[in-house]
């Protein structure tokens, strides 16, 4: 499924939902570990605080916060040269970066992050369910934006397949403009998806766990049409499953 957005300026913000429901979005199972060996002490974590090495931020804005208090928050956002996109689990937001005279000020937001594909249909319309995906495609001068759908959703624990991956790229450099966007389906769970910009694709890596069961079902990693889905075109993309690989892949970058 793929089509192109109205202007994200003139789509009311969707209300980012919040209450003891919106919790259930980030079920016990994955909060308890991302990993099949459990949670893992890292040797050599920071303990305490250092002094700083480095001068403090030239220009600062609040942000967002946890408006929709999900734990984790999954906080995440990117930076272009005249604005910078947040997104912290189901709302974003954007901001303008500001000037020499002129103060960073929010422009759209905070909204609920399905708002990016109101009109779609589907699971990417209807569903908010997170693990979010911020990224400004530096070689294009464009926005991407993702986060994944999970339409059989029962209390959070009972999950049925497919599940998808929703991913809007803007079609200009204004990320209040329209967006291309797209709709991709997995048989597996894509859980704490990464993306990466690419000058030949647009390339991501996910948790996989299986449907019902929830067990960890090995790494994924997926390619996807960079070049079709910046000109709002169909765009394939290719999916490897490295379980048969290794199954102790996980957590990749």
């Amino acid at each position: 499924r793929f089509d192109r957005s109205p202007r994200l300026r003139d789509l009311p913000p969707g209300t980012p939902p919040i209450g003891e429901m919106v919790k259930e979005r980030e079920p016990r199972w994955r909060r308890a570990s991302r990993h099949p060996s459990g949670l893992l002490s890292d040797p050599v974590v920071q303990a305490s605080p250092e002094l700083p090495t480095i001068p403090g931020p030239s220009r600062n804005v609040e942000g967002i916060g946890n408006v929709n208090a999900v734990l984790p928050p999954d906080t995440n956002g990117d930076v272009g040269p005249n604005h910078f996109v947040q997104w912290v689990n189901l709302s974003f937001a954007v901001y303008s970066k500001g000037t020499a005279t002129t103060p960073p000020a929010l422009l759209y937001g905070p909204a609920a992050a399905n708002t990016l594909w109101n009109g779609f249909g589907g699971p990417c319309e209807t569903r908010n369910d997170g693990d979010p995906i911020v990224r400004y495609d530096h070689l294009a001068d464009r926005w991407v934006m993702s986060q994944l759908a999970i339409p059989n959703n029962f209390f959070g624990i009972l999950l049925f397949g497919p599940f998808y991956e929703c991913i809007a790229v803007s079609a200009t450099a204004d990320p209040l403009g329209a967006y291309y966007r797209y709709q991709y389906s997995f048989d597996k769970l894509n859980d704490y998806p990464k993306l990466a910009v690419w000058p030949d694709g647009y390339y991501m890596t996910m948790n996989q766990y299986t449907a019902i069961s929830l067990q960890y079902a090995g790494q994924g990693i997926v390619g996807f049409d960079r070049a079709s889905m910046l000109a709002g075109q169909p765009a394939s993309a290719i999916y490897y499953d490295l379980a048969s690989v290794d199954m102790n892949l996980a957590g990749m970058l």
